[in-house]
């Protein structure tokens, strides 16, 4: 499996994870909430992104690239242009899950990825469809 589509089941499953859920029926969790400036999108926009707290782009090897902690529903525009957002970014994390998370995060990150792309694509295609199935979800 190639890391694109590994990493397109595991964003698929952060958006439907941090989904609003709705009263109306043929919304309910569709939308999410950008963790770092609270704007409310569509987790089937482009403008939706499961946005990393420690980025690819900060050095060392990505061990913490799929994991669950590190992943939040983010807009476009924070994710992008304002790269991460990361004050708003690093106090979400803070009060989601304190400080304890945020420096195993950081240690983990210099770290190789415990799993392969391929186990990381087959376990995310398989908690996103488990999620769908527990919400009565059909996309």
């Amino acid at each position: 499996m190639k890391l694109s589509t590994a990493n397109s089941y595991f964003s698929k499953y952060i958006l439907l994870r941090d989904a609003i859920k709705q009263n109306n029926q043929y919304q309910a969790y569709e939308f999410v909430t950008c963790c770092t400036c609270g704007k409310i999108m569509s987790r089937f926009s482009k403008n939706s992104h499961a946005g990393h707290f420690i980025s690819k782009g900060m050095g060392g090897s990505s061990g913490v690239y799929f994991d669950e902690r590190n992943v939040n529903a983010q807009c476009h525009n924070c994710n992008k242009w304002l790269q991460g957002n990361g004050v708003e970014y690093f106090l979400f994390m803070q009060e989601k899950y304190g400080i304890a998370i945020i420096d195993e995060l950081r240690r983990k990150h210099h770290l190789p990825r415990p799993h392969s792309i391929d186990e990381y694509g087959i376990m995310y295609r398989e908690k996103y469809k488990e999620l769908k199935k527990k919400y009565h979800l059909r996309k």
